[in-house]
């Protein structure tokens, strides 16, 4: 599989469209963006792959943070020895995002809604710098946010990530898959991977495998030669819709 970032699909041209809508803003306080969707669409890797683009910090949210937990991983992704008190670590935090401003995000949002206050340290630290800040969760994670008001009003981008379609999977093949595969071939993969990005990645590999071993393309004949057998490990969406 080529190890490139694939940006063809629908998922990705919404989401690099709601950064640049964001970098547009008028309002530079409105800096937040949230990005949604079920586990296994992909999300986290487009946030991933942006913040690398952008030398930007990414965190992932712990199920007991407290605001001196996520300040601590804050500044130590600044590469920065963390101080002890929290007034500390928010001075280290805006001193060296003031110096080098860039984007940073916070993925599995949903663990901040367990305390107020971490949701509230990152609306302060968001105000503070107003630089790109990107909260990652599943679909459901807009309703929950908007209980906080003062933390939802700051999003002005809405990103939601959905299952991919036959037109999605070939250009991921195109951009990723090492053999040819033929138009004909495509509704059984997607119907083995039900449209979930990381899903159709193991069946990318499986599919070099199975062509490899052929030393040739992979068409709808080789789905039939499969006799039964799944491109996709016998994963099921069940086990998708699990996937962090």
């Amino acid at each position: 599989m080529r190890t490139k970032f694939a940006t063809g699909t629908r998922n990705m041209q919404r989401f690099l469209d709601c950064v640049g809508a964001l970098e547009r803003r008028g309002a530079k306080e409105a800096c937040q963006m949230l990005v949604t969707g079920e586990a296994g669409h992909g999300k986290s890797s487009a946030v991933k792959w942006y913040i690398l683009q952008e030398g930007g910090i990414y965190l992932r949210a712990k199920a007991d943070w407290t605001p001196n937990w996520l300040l601590t991983d804050l500044v130590t992704e600044l590469g920065v020895q963390p101080a002890h008190r929290k007034s500390e670590l928010y001075r280290q935090a805006r001193e060296h995002l003031v110096k080098r401003p860039r984007p940073w995000a916070i993925d599995e949002i949903e663990h901040c809604l367990r305390d107020s206050r971490v949701l509230e340290t990152i609306r302060d630290v968001a105000d503070d710098i107003r630089t790109t800040t990107i909260l990652i969760g599943m679909q459901d994670v807009e309703r929950r946010l908007q209980r906080y008001p003062q933390v939802y009003g700051r999003i002005s981008q809405i990103c939601s990530f959905g299952r991919l379609d036959e037109t999605d999977l070939r250009s991921l093949l195109d951009d990723l898959c090492e053999v040819p595969v033929a138009d004909e071939a495509l509704p059984g993969i997607l119907a083995q991977t039900e449209g979930y990005a990381r899903l159709v990645m193991d069946a990318i590999a499986e599919i070099e495998r199975i062509a490899g071993r052929a030393n040739g393309a992979f068409d709808v004949n080789a789905l039939v030669q499969l006799n039964g057998r799944s491109l996709i490990g016998g994963k099921s969406i069940g086990r998708a819709e699990g996937m962090q």
